[in-house]
């Protein structure tokens, strides 16, 4: 089984279908997708359902996930065909010729039924081109599947434990920074999410950036009162970070992160940063 998969709505990120919520998977009834390798080691997927299509690079710890707006009609899945368009950035449209049905199972991490697949391969034209050629794909099949129908399944729960979230901006929407560190474990979870319009003729194109690495303990370091705290991040991060509570620009340091994309993109400077520090129970996906 893959890993859950990430959907960026317009500049939003939420968990697609396979790792969907309950409430986001009953507006999602049918979902297509597909996985082939693109350039310098990444893994282009792509993920449509009725409502709209996503394409996605991902290597490593980060991943860009791309969606699109032209007219009405940027994209769209259907039980036998993916569309995306993104202009001169490429996209996809694609039919698809099933194979064979299988039921599968929740993701890792995920309670539910199994749901019936069917596995095949999408053939048509899939292209893209990444931001400065950090990536890019040129091909006319991919094996993928078509989920018509599924279960509902609950991926995530709540973990007790100290969390910093720093947000920057404007504009919006906010880039996002996260260390956690759980009460009962010797590693510190470190993300940081980004989003942003990227170049592209004929299409509104917006790319959500995310990185997401395990740390050890102390990378991630607090007081007992909870009013400052010190981050040292693992790669891809370099750099370190400082909170202080009860300040104005509680947030400094040199911290910055390669995103795919956009590598040594700063997660500190002239932006309104701020950021809040605190313990209890934490949702993690």
């Amino acid at each position: 089984m893959r890993p859950p998969t990430v959907i960026a709505v317009g500049s939003a990120i939420v968990i697609g279908l396979l790792g969907a919520s309950s409430a986001e998977a009953a507006n999602q009834p049918l979902e297509g997708s597909f996985k082939l390798k693109g350039s310098h080691h990444y893994v282009i997927s792509g993920l449509a359902n009725p409502a709209f299509a996503t394409l996605t690079a991902s290597r490593g710890h980060g991943l860009a996930q791309y969606a699109a707006r032209k007219g009405q009609d940027a994209g769209f899945g259907t039980a036998k065909r993916m569309v995306m368009d993104m202009g001169s950035r490429g996209g996809y449209d694609l039919r698809f010729h099933v194979k064979k049905t299988r039921m599968i199972d929740p993701p890792k991490g995920c309670t539910g039924k199994q749901a019936k697949a069917r596995i095949g391969v999408w053939r048509g034209q899939i292209k893209f081109r990444g931001e400065g050629g950090y990536t890019s794909v040129d091909a006319t099949r991919a094996p993928g599947r078509v989920v018509p129908e599924h279960s509902l399944w609950h991926c995530g729960h709540q973990v007790k434990g100290t969390q910093l979230l720093v947000v920057g901006g404007p504009p919006p929407p906010p880039i996002q920074f996260t260390a956690f560190k759980p009460d009962h474990g010797s590693t510190t979870s470190f993300t940081a999410i980004s989003s942003e319009t990227v170049p592209a003729t004929g299409a509104t194109v917006t790319v959500s950036r995310r990185v997401a690495v395990n740390g050890t303990s102390d990378q991630f370091t607090f007081n007992n009162a909870l009013t400052s705290a010190r981050v040292n991040p693992p790669a891809p991060f370099s750099g370190t970070g400082t909170f202080t509570d009860g300040r104005q620009g509680n947030w400094t340091g040199s911290l910055t992160v390669d995103f795919p994309g956009h590598p040594n993109f700063a997660l500190h400077g002239p932006s309104n940063w701020g950021g809040g520090l605190g313990h209890g129970n934490f949702f993690r996906p």
